[in-house]
């Protein structure tokens, strides 16, 4: 069994190249999408396109323009002039400029405890990061401490780092060693690549939002892990439908 988790595992890091059609598939983005800002700008469209509209007639025109805009706003100071504590290959720690994404206002905190059994349960999640704290009022931390748990659920399920041009095309730079080819093709992606992974999270924070204002119209503001965690699984599954893959 170990074999295989081994073999599968290796498969999903190095798999193998059938090179004519990903050559062809590669210059194809490149002559195309690649570096071209006009296809990442217009892919910003969807907001006002495509999600506004789908939350307006949920939620409501007033509720659901607050809630976009305050997304946009939670996403744009979650990078470009913070820099994240980042592992290298040597085993150090870098502080690395990042760019915007809404797990850069946590840390990872790890938990352990016994089960029944005795056995040693790990268990993490999402705590704001101490420069984070600096520099927001107590209101503002309370809605980060909320944010945090779709920022977990979200990191869990892929939803933060990956896009779906980067999957497609095979231009992820990590894993397995890379080409020229992959260099390029991954330059010429990262405006798309941006533009989608924003997308994807200001979909995912205006609905959570949006979901626990409403739980707490309907059950008051003490609201439990349990109906966060809901609303946060149901900002991920709506923001599939509005944005796609």
């Amino acid at each position: 069994m170990s074999d295989a988790l081994i073999h599968a595992a290796n498969f999903a890091l190095s798999p193998p190249r059938d090179t004519t059609a990903a050559t062809a598939n590669r210059i194809a983005f490149i002559m195309t999408i690649g570096f071209n800002a006009s296809s990442a700008i217009v892919n910003m469209s969807q907001i006002p396109l495509f999600m506004f509209p789908v939350l307006a007639g949920k939620y409501g025109t007033v509720a659901a323009s607050k809630a976009l805009f305050k997304a946009i706003k939670v996403y744009a100071m979650s990078g470009f002039n913070r820099k994240i504590p980042t592992l290298m290959e040597d085993g150090t720690y870098q502080q690395i400029r990042a760019m915007p994404s809404i797990d850069n206002l946590f840390t990872e905190k790890l938990t352990e405890s016994k089960d029944g059994d005795g056995n040693t349960v790990k268990e993490y999640s999402f705590e704001i990061r101490s420069e984070v704290l600096k520099d927001i009022s107590k209101g503002r931390k309370k809605e980060l401490e909320e944010l945090a748990i779709l920022a977990k659920i979200a990191a869990d399920q892929g939803q933060l780092g990956r896009s779906l041009m980067y999957d497609t095309l095979g231009a992820e730079l990590s894993g397995r060693k890379k080409s020229g080819w992959d260099y390029t093709t991954a330059w010429s992606a990262w405006m798309f690549h941006q533009v989608e992974r924003s997308n994807r999270q200001v979909a995912m924070m205006s609905t959570y939002e949006l979901e626990v204002q409403k739980l707490k119209k309907a059950h008051g503001n003490n609201l439990t892990q349990a109906q966060y965690e809901a609303a946060a699984n149901q900002a991920i599954s709506q923001a599939q439908e509005m944005n796609g893959g």
